[in-house]
């Protein structure tokens, strides 16, 4: 498939996340940008499909479900301290939290997770606050796999201080964390797990392009 730009379109209320996939009830996917207290969706062709107003500026967003109807709902993390998740332009959920939420992460069965930039990672189901940690930093990444081989999903959460913890997805316990010594703002873009020897290798990159390849024994 030859790559081409599809549409190019001005989102003059500025943007400050994004994100794509199937949503509520449209047939095609959509682009949902979310910036100065609003969130567009845009199709292939660059029509305006949604938009709905916010209480404050979209922080964070992603698509996931919630509950068992199967429709494709976008949750969003603002800087009014709350998360508001949609499956039209009203949103479905909303949940105050005490500082603005930096990162959102659906999971299943209407569990999804969260992080604040002060610190605090945790996990909903539904409107219930299931488990949450306080850490020092803020959240960067956050990824949810079944990373020991037992059936059951882990939280690899990143930090801002180089911290990397694996959280039980279940009940929030730690089974172990350990720091990765750069000195630029990172983001884990890949990663594979060798389940006989429990090893969990994390490529890292930083804002220089350098790369860390990261071994995790137990």
């Amino acid at each position: 498939m030859e790559n081409k730009t599809l549409f190019d379109r001005e989102i003059t209320e500025g943007v400050l996340s994004i994100a794509c996939g199937r949503f509520a009830s449209f047939k095609e996917p959509l682009c949902l940008a979310g910036g100065n207290c609003n969130i567009v969706g845009i199709d292939i062709t660059g029509e305006e499909k949604f938009w709905t107003v916010l209480g404050g500026n979209a922080i964070c967003m992603a698509l996931g479900f919630i509950d068992i109807d199967n429709i494709d709902a976008l949750f969003v993390g603002t800087d009014d301290f709350t998360i508001r998740v949609y499956k039209d332009e009203e949103p479905f959920l909303e949940i105050n939290e005490n500082t603005k939420i930096v990162i959102i992460v659906p999971l299943q069965d209407d569990y999804f997770c969260y992080g604040l930039e002060t610190g605090t990672v945790g996990l909903y189901k539904g409107k219930e606050k299931k488990w949450f940690q306080k850490e020092k930093g803020y959240c960067i990444t956050m990824e949810l796999r079944d990373f020991r081989g037992e059936d059951t999903v882990e939280i690899l959460i990143g930090m801002s201080t180089g911290k990397i913890i694996l959280f039980d997805s279940n009940t929030g316990r730690e089974y172990f964390n350990f720091y990765v010594e750069i000195t630029q703002p990172y983001s884990i873009i890949d990663f594979c797990v060798n389940i006989d020897e429990y090893n969990i290798k994390l490529s890292i990159k930083d804002l220089n392009q350098e790369k860390y390849i990261i071994k995790n024994n137990e």
